[in-house]
C-alpha cells in the first residue's frame, strides 16, 4: 500500500504479493495501477513453488493491469519470449491474452502518453501483418 499511497508510484516492479490484499487488488484495478509480474523469477526466488501456483492469471482476473517481464534473463535462464511462452503453456492464454498482455506494457511504459499511443499503434499495424494465430 505504502507504495501507492505515501510516494504516489503509477506502477509497481515485482507487486505480486498484491494478491495477498484483496482490498488492494480492487485499488489497483480500479486505477489499473500496472504490476510488472516476472513469474520465472518469483519462482527461481521461491516466492512461488511452481509456475503453475503463480498468481498472474487471478491478477489478470481480477482486472489489475499486468505485465510480464523477464527481469534478469541471464540469471534467470529466462527471456521476454520464454515468458509469453509460460503464459500459453502454464495458464492456458490464448493468442488473443497474450496480445492483450503485451499490449499492457506500452500502456505501462515510463513514457508519454503520446508516444505510448505512438507504440501501441505501430505495434497493432505491426500485428495485422504477423498474427499469431
Amino acid at each position: 500500500w505504502g507504495a501507492v499511497t505515501e510516494l504516489g508510484a503509477d506502477r509497481i516492479g515485482h507487486g505480486v504479493r498484491a494478491i495477498e490484499d484483496p482490498s488492494l487488488l480492487v485499488w489497483l484495478a480500479e486505477r489499473q495501477i500496472p504490476l510488472e509480474l516476472s513469474p520465472v523469477s518469483n519462482v527461481c526466488l521461491g516466492v512461488y513453488p511452481s509456475l503453475d501456483r503463480h498468481p498472474l492469471p487471478h491478477l489478470d482476473r481480477m482486472g489489475v493491469l499486468v505485465t510480464v517481464n523477464s527481469d534478469d534473463p541471464p540469471f534467470f535462464n529466462t527471456s521476454l519470449l520464454d515468458e509469453y511462452r509460460h503464459l500459453a503453456a502454464t495458464f492456458g492464454y490464448g493468442p488473443s491474452d497474450i496480445v492483450r498482455i503485451a499490449r499492457n506494457a506500452f500502456r505501462a511504459a515510463a513514457a508519454e502518453a503520446s508516444l505510448k499511443q505512438a507504440l501501441l499503434a505501430e505495434f497493432d499495424a505491426w500485428r495485422t501483418h504477423h498474427p499469431l494465430a
